[in-house]
């Protein structure tokens, strides 16, 4: 996930921008990092700690994407693939 990886990253500067700049934890709503993890904790309902924790399933996520696929919208995708 980029924002873990941000989170994490060698760069001091990158660390800091996700952390404290207009990032994850304290900018949220500022910025596209931080929205993109804000979204990401509403849409699926997980805690941030969840979202960005290292071991991060995906698996969770496919299940309630593909719990909320109607038939319609399976095939407008398939038509534009």
């Amino acid at each position: 996930m980029f924002a873990r990886n941000c989170l994490n990253n060698s760069s001091d500067v990158v660390r800091y921008v996700a952390n404290y700049g207009v990032g994850v934890y304290f900018g949220r709503m500022a910025s596209g990092i931080g929205w993109n993890v804000f979204f990401g904790c509403e849409n699926f309902s997980l805690p941030l700690i969840d979202l960005l924790r290292e071991k991060f399933n995906t698996q969770y996520v496919y299940k309630i994407c593909m719990s909320r696929r109607t038939e319609s919208s399976y095939c407008r995708t398939m038509c534009t693939l």
